[in-house]
């Protein structure tokens, strides 16, 4: 699984969040950027801010599959979240 295809799907979910959520300010601050940079509270770059592993790769990686319907809110290896 690849960093562009689980951030795709969080650009998705984030727009499908929006629709039911207008008024969300965090939703909306991501509807006014491009499509390809809604990355929600997740790294940009797909790698954590605090200890520096790819989010996307290895035996605890984000898919897509286990996103599911949700956003990205912490690592998956050092279990900090990026809501802060």
């Amino acid at each position: 699984m690849s960093w562009a295809e689980v951030k795709a799907k969080q650009a998705e979910n984030i727009a499908k969040l929006y629709e039911k959520n207008p008024d969300d300010w965090f939703l909306k601050s991501q509807m006014n950027r491009p499509e390809e940079e809604r990355t929600g509270f997740a790294p940009y770059d797909g790698k954590c801010y605090y200890c520096d592993k790819a989010i996307c790769e290895g035996e605890e990686a984000i898919t897509v599959d286990s996103l599911g319907d949700y956003i990205i809110t912490n690592c998956p290896y050092c279990h900090r979240s990026y809501c802060n």
